[in-house]
């Protein structure tokens, strides 16, 4: 019988291949020798600059150059499946890094906001440091406030108040702007 040079599949792939120059060079061959009854074949190779000729190969010959071809197709399909394979690879690291920099400038964001929020609070308690700062110039103070103790506790739960008046206005300023 002859050669089965137009096997339709790849081992381990379902689908259809494309003949080889062999296997079309194979079919002429074929062709000739039922026409002539020649028990040996001649095969010139294409016109490849540097390519040697094969010339009067048995169908033996033509099974082992055939099952060599096979297994370069073989090897070929694993190639190029592992290279898709690394590709698709390459995009999950491309698409986790890009997922990890979303995160950390989400991180950023986060503590750039808090620190707006202590600075809004050390702002605001600024007006504790401004008034210890005049009262501790030796000024003539009013007698309300050095007369005794309340006079002390006035003057900070006042301060307390404006701080806290303070910190919410420029807070609420900060949400209405989306800031914080």
């Amino acid at each position: 019988a002859g050669v089965e040079a137009d096997s339709p599949l790849i081992p381990g792939n379902g689908s259809v291949r494309t003949p080889s120059l062999l296997a079309m060079k194979l079919r002429q061959v074929e062709r000739a020798k039922n026409v002539t009854g020649d028990a040996r074949l001649t095969l010139v190779a294409p016109d490849i600059a540097g390519s040697p000729s094969i010339e009067n190969l048995d169908e033996d010959d033509w099974h082992d150059l055939l099952d060599v071809e096979n297994l370069l197709e073989a090897y070929f399909t694993i190639a190029d499946s592992t290279q898709t394979t690394l590709a698709g690879i390459g995009e999950y690291i491309d698409d986790t890094e890009d997922l990890v920099n979303i995160n950390l400038d989400n991180s950023r964001n986060k503590l750039i906001r808090f620190e707006i929020l202590l600075t809004t609070g050390t702002f605001a308690l600024s007006s504790y440091s401004v008034v210890a700062g005049i009262l501790g110039e030796n000024l003539v103070l009013p007698d309300f406030i050095t007369r005794d103790i309340s006079g002390f506790v006035f003057v900070n739960g006042l301060l307390v108040i404006v701080s806290t008046i303070i910190f919410f206005t420029i807070y609420k300023a900060l949400k209405s702007r989306k800031l914080v």
